[in-house]
């Protein structure tokens, strides 16, 4: 697999853009659609203008059943573009799973705050069940 230069600082950020790069093509296949890369500011890390799609892809070191949901800051979907089709695509340690949500949907499900200890501080999280994934790849 070729690897691009990463263009993130810290260790946590490089394993994200790693997944990001990893999960490109079957983004682009079960999308059937050419992505984009978003900027490194941006909240979403693909999108295809034509087909007006967000993409956003998350790693997990975890198993898609060992937990009932799976989290994003809530903040996520705050200010996006609400005419576009979101997809979140996570990818477990035994497969990866697709949620495809508009802002109504995403802001249905319940919120957890949940304290980050490597970063310090509190975030508020949008619980989003596992069981609404689909499993793709």
């Amino acid at each position: 697999m070729h690897k691009s230069k990463n263009i993130c600082g810290n260790e946590e950020h490089v394993a994200g853009h790693e997944t990001e790069l990893e999960m490109k093509p079957l983004t682009e296949n079960l999308s059937k659609v050419k992505l984009m890369a978003k900027s490194r500011c941006s909240k979403f890390d693909f999108e295809d203008a034509l087909k007006k799609t967000l993409v956003e892809v998350k790693g997990r070191k975890m198993r898609s059943d060992e937990c009932d949901a799976t989290h994003i800051n809530v903040e996520k979907m705050q200010n996006a573009d609400t005419s576009k089709t979101i997809c979140f695509f996570f990818k477990f340690t035994d497969g990866v799973k697709c949620v495809q949500c508009d802002k109504e949907v995403f802001d249905a499900f319940k919120t957890k705050a949940t304290c980050l200890k490597h970063r310090g501080c509190h975030v508020k999280n949008v619980c989003i069940p596992t069981a609404t994934s689909v499993g793709v790849g």
